[in-house]
């Protein structure tokens, strides 16, 4: 999920858990969503400096 406050990817179990943060460039991070072969890439909207990053 995109944390919009902490500007991270934060990666959550299926169980509720906290797996991994990311931190990401920009302090608004505000969405993600993945696609491509096997849907292993994501795309992350960056409000403040308005980009769009792709990573797998």
């Amino acid at each position: 999920m995109a944390t919009l406050v902490t500007g991270r990817i934060t990666v959550i179990s299926p169980e509720g858990k906290v797996v991994r943060e990311v931190a990401m460039p920009d302090p608004q991070t505000t969405n993600l969503c993945f696609g491509g072969a096997g849907l292993s890439t994501a795309w992350i909207t960056q409000s403040f400096t308005g980009t769009l990053i792709e990573m797998p």
